[in-house]
């Protein structure tokens, strides 16, 4: 199963109230429900999503996540996908998610990293105007490494795993590759269909006695697409 919904499944609990923090459209939300029909999902972003209109049933909430209309404490499990690298101060809405959050609840997030190739693909798709994901193409504040993922949760939370998934190199450089030659040769419009895949990447960021083991898989951990980070609400 893809990422980062295979991270979902295994992390989210199998009832209780669930935030969708920076839901876009709806598109994980509803996975997860289908999946986990008892879970209560609270879907909020500062946009409406447009597939709203077909999914009328989930309670959807128009709001910034940097200051959400909830009590504190009152969430089993957070999930916040590729949001809080477009947010300047991405700690103090970790301390929103800490302060909705269960004593001893789970925040699952996915951020970009710092160091991977596909960021560089990303910047040349953008400045070729050749990027295929226009809704992603939006300013990002920050970059992380597994220093600053760690240096982000100080004092709130406490990590469970830490581990990178990749989308497909050699189908985007391909794709890179393709659009580019098309675009030179103005056959065809810019706009491709989406051929990427993505695959589990199973490297686990977890300090173990072996010290050169463990920099081989955060090497490739730092130089993966995404990294996923499962953390828990320290007491």
């Amino acid at each position: 199963m893809e990422e980062p919904l295979n991270s979902l499944l295994r992390h989210a609990p199998s009832k209780g109230l669930v935030l969708d923090a920076g839901c876009g459209q709806l598109t994980y939300t509803v996975l997860l429900k289908y999946f986990k029909p008892k879970l209560e999902i609270i879907p909020i972003d500062i946009v409406i999503p447009e597939r709203l209109k077909n999914h009328k049933k989930h309670n959807f909430i128009a709001a910034s996540i940097e200051n959400m209309p909830f009590r504190k404490e009152i969430f089993d499990f957070i999930f916040c996908l590729s949001t809080l690298q477009l947010i300047k101060d991405d700690k103090n809405t970790l301390k929103e998610f800490y302060r909705i959050l269960k004593r001893n609840g789970v925040l699952l997030f996915t951020v970009p990293t710092g160091k991977s190739i596909f960021r560089l693909l990303r910047e040349i798709e953008i400045r070729c105007g050749i990027y295929r994901f226009p809704e992603f193409n939006v300013p990002h504040y920050h970059y992380y490494t597994t220093n600053s993922i760690k240096s982000l949760i100080k004092d709130l939370f406490y990590l469970v795993d830490l581990y990178g998934y990749y989308y497909n190199f050699f189908f985007r450089l391909y794709a890179l590759l393709l659009s580019l030659i098309r675009k030179t040769l103005k056959r065809s419009s810019t706009k491709t269909r989406s051929t990427h895949n993505v695959s589990v990447s199973g490297l686990t960021v977890k300090k173990r006695r072996f010290g050169s083991f463990y920099k081989i898989k955060k090497i490739f951990c730092d130089l993966s697409y995404h990294y996923v980070v499962i953390v828990k609400k320290q007491k």
